[in-house]
C-alpha cells in the first residue's frame, strides 16, 4: 500500500477488526481504513460474497451500492459500496477486493452515511494506493 502519512494514522488493528493486519484513521475525521491479508487463494467472487455476508452479519438492513471490476495499479479488483445501520449508527463501506496465487487481501474504508459523500475522495485514494510485487 502507498498510503499518504500527511492524511492517515496508523492505528491498532484490533480497534476496528479482530482480523484486520493493518487499520488507519483519516486525519481529522470520522473515516476509517483497514487491511485483511490471507495467505490462501480465494477465488475473487467468492472474497466478495464472504465480505457481503459479514456485513450483512452486522447490519441486516445492508445494501450494495456499487459493485464493479476496476484495474488499479495493474491488478484487477472487485470495487463494493455497502450501505447499513448497526446499533444505531448508520455506515458506508467503500472496498477493494483482490486474490492472486499469492493470497487475498481486504482493502476495507468507512464512514457514517453522513459524511461519506465529503471522505469519499480521501477514501478512494486510499484505496487506490494498493499495489502488487513480484
Amino acid at each position: 500500500m502507498w498510503i499518504n502519512d500527511e492524511k492517515w494514522n496508523r492505528i491498532p488493528a484490533e480497534s476496528l477488526n479482530g482480523q484486520a493486519d493493518m487499520a488507519f484513521m483519516l486525519n481529522g475525521g470520522e473515516a476509517y481504513a483497514m487491511i485483511i491479508h490471507e495467505e490462501i487463494d480465494i477465488p475473487l467472487v467468492t472474497l466478495k460474497n464472504a465480505a457481503i455476508n459479514n456485513a450483512k452479519a452486522v447490519a441486516d438492513d445492508l445494501e450494495i451500492l456499487l459493485e464493479e471490476y476496476r484495474m488499479v495499479n495493474d491488478n484487477q479488483v472487485i470495487c463494493l459500496q455497502m450501505q447499513g445501520s448497526a446499533q444505531g449508527a448508520s455506515f458506508v463501506y467503500f472496498s477493494y477486493y483482490y486474490t492472486s496465487e499469492k493470497g487475498a487481501v481486504q482493502l476495507t474504508t468507512f464512514t457514517n452515511m453522513e459524511q461519506f459523500k465529503a471522505y469519499r475522495p480521501h477514501l478512494e485514494s486510499f484505496l487506490d494506493g494498493f499495489v502488487t510485487f513480484n
